[in-house]
């Protein structure tokens, strides 16, 4: 087992770190600051709060006093209430439900999305 995850992947690993340290010597600077660097290095689980759901999106609004803008509003006040429910546990989903639902993706990934949703 030792073999398997260790040995048999060292020289992949080795060239890696070597790499990074052809970069201004990134890796010595990396393992001098260990925690710094957890958070860009492996994904940090953290439990998902209303604010931090509502940076993931933009809304598009329609033209001001067209019918679109009005149902929008309509729209985005009901959406408002549901993120305030589940914000509070009145409901019984969690944000990170509501993100699987939305885009499919349970976690928002360490890069975050390219584009907001």
């Amino acid at each position: 087992m030792k073999q398997l995850l260790f040995y048999r992947t060292s020289a992949e690993i080795a060239q890696f770190c070597s790499g990074l340290n052809d970069v201004f010597g990134f890796w010595d600077i990396v393992k001098q600051n260990p925690k710094t660097w957890k958070g860009k290095f492996s994904a940090m689980p953290q439990n998902m709060n209303k604010r931090m759901f509502q940076s993931l999106y933009d809304i598009k609004w329609s033209v001001i006093g067209s019918n679109r803008r009005a149902e929008k509003e309509d729209s985005i006040y009901c959406w408002e209430i549901f993120l305030q429910d589940i914000d509070e546990k009145e409901v019984d989903v969690s944000f990170e439900e509501l993100l699987f639902f939305v885009t499919g993706a349970d976690e928002i990934p360490p890069a975050g999305f390219s584009n907001n949703i």
